[in-house]
């Protein structure tokens, strides 16, 4: 299960690390830059998040929105057939 976020441009590294960090203390079994060998700046400021049981990614939803650092958080886009 995964969920996507990005943080707000100009977010100063420590706040970023304690984002991260907390995600990890919610059972968040991986979290990691999306683009992690980009230059761009933009692209370096999306994450993804992975979790294993459905609460688990509910409360980190619930974390990632409530934080004033973070732009966006979604989840993962699923397609099915045509």
């Amino acid at each position: 299960m995964t969920l996507y976020f990005k943080f707000k441009s100009g977010v100063e590294a420590h706040l970023r690390a304690r984002t991260i960090r907390v995600l990890r203390e919610e059972n968040a079994t991986r979290v990691a830059r999306l683009f992690p060998r980009t230059s761009q700046p933009e692209l370096e400021q999306h994450y993804v998040v992975e979790a294993k049981r459905p609460a688990d990614l509910k409360r980190l939803t619930k974390i990632l929105k409530s934080a004033n650092e973070v732009e966006f958080v979604h989840g993962e886009v699923r397609r099915g057939p045509k």
